[in-house]
Parts: C-alpha cells; structure tokens; sequence
C-alpha cells in the first residue's frame, strides 16, 4: 500500500498494512482493556469532570481551573451534542455540520484559486499562516468508536475534496 509521495515522506509501508481501528487506540482502550484500563485511569479521566478543589500551587488555583474549563467549553460542547447516539465529535467521531450544507458546490477555475480564498478567509480569523494538502485516508480510523457501549461502527461521511486545512494562530498548528 506503498504511494508515491509516501519516499519523500520518510514513510514505508508493507502488503500488510492496513488502517488503525480507533477501538484500540490508548485512550479508547483505557475504557475497555483489562490490560490499559486502572484506577490511574480511571481517575484521569474522573479529574476532568470533578468539582475543582483549589489549592496553592502553580496549575491549582481557581483561576487555574477556570482557565482549563474556559478553554474546553467548545470542544465539550462539540464533543457531547450527540453523546446520546453514540458519538464524541471531534475526539471520537467526524464533527457533523451544524446547519445544512448547500446542494450547489462552489466551482473554481483552478485549485490556486481556492487555496487563494481559503488563506484569505483563514487570515480574517485571525491565523498567521494556512496550508492545503492532500488527505491521505491510509492514516484515518477504519472505524470509529460507539461511546454508548465501546463498540465499533463505520466512520460514516468523508470529506469529499479529499484535503485538509490547516491553519497556524500565534505559532500552533490546527487542522480543520
């Protein structure tokens, strides 16, 4: 399953590779393997919905704790709207689109001029830098995971231009 640009990459591949199943990823697994899950973990993931319980100490102050919650409020928000089908966008599943996507598709002449709007709708959110590149789905999950019960189900919608977006905001990479 060897492509061209993969050399350039510094990747090799065999016959016998094939996509990762999300199901067996650490973090996934620390809710269902015997052989990763403890009370270590358990109690990771337990501290993050806790009530907080300031203390001194640098990363203990309330402050702190408001910080940490501030900063996940819209991933959780993501992340939960559909808990109850089984799904933790964004972590665990695709985030699905908010609002209905149109039927008619925005053609460009070429694809510089897309990637031209693209940056230019990118640096009006405020990122410094963007780039386009091409998607190579070897590297998605096969399948994601059910949170309801741990079991696996199809990915479902793909993105069907086939690149992903990443923009940099104050020197950190986010794809999107």
């Amino acid at each position: 399953m060897q492509e061209p640009t993969d050399a350039a990459a510094g990747i090799e591949t065999t016959e016998e590779f094939k996509r990762f199943r999300q199901k067996n990823d650490v973090f996934t697994r620390a809710f269902w393997d015997p052989n990763v899950r403890s009370d270590k973990t358990d109690a990771f993931f337990g501290s993050y919905r806790m009530e907080a319980l300031p203390r001194r100490g640098d990363g203990f102050t309330q402050k702190d704790f408001a910080l940490r919650n501030a900063s996940w409020l819209i991933s959780d928000i993501i992340t939960d709207r559909h808990a109850d089908k089984g799904q933790h966008e964004g972590f665990q599943a695709p985030i699905s689109n908010d609002t209905p996507v149109a039927d008619e598709k925005v053609l460009y002449q070429c694809p510089s001029d897309a990637s031209t709007e693209i940056k230019k709708i990118s640096k009006f959110f405020g990122s410094d830098l963007c780039g386009i590149t091409h998607l190579d789905e070897r590297w998605l999950y096969s399948k994601r995971v059910d949170v309801r019960d741990m079991s696996e189900v199809e990915i479902g919608q793909r993105v069907s231009a086939n690149l992903s977006l990443y923009f940099r905001r104050s020197g950190n990479w986010s794809r999107v």
